[in-house]
């Protein structure tokens, strides 16, 4: 039996989703943390990298839908 890699429309949509935030939000502050010399301020640097992960849902996508997260399979 062969198996199906085909995207689901919701899957299709997260993968816009994650692909948006990677370019636009992630991206830009990978260099400036990954130049900082101390690990403590280069990760304080990405917080609002963090909870805009959080606010998008990328924190508790795998989470089932009945404890709070998009119920998303692997």
């Amino acid at each position: 039996m062969a198996i199906d890699f085909t995207l689901t429309p919701m899957q299709k949509e997260l993968q816009k989703a994650a692909n948006n935030f990677c370019q636009n939000i992630l991206k830009p502050i990978v260099k400036p943390c990954d130049a900082e010399p101390d690990p403590q301020k280069g990760f304080a640097l990405s917080k609002e990298v963090y909870m805009k992960a959080y606010e998008m849902g990328f924190c508790f996508g795998f989470i089932p839908p009945e404890y709070g997260g998009m119920g998303a399979g692997s």
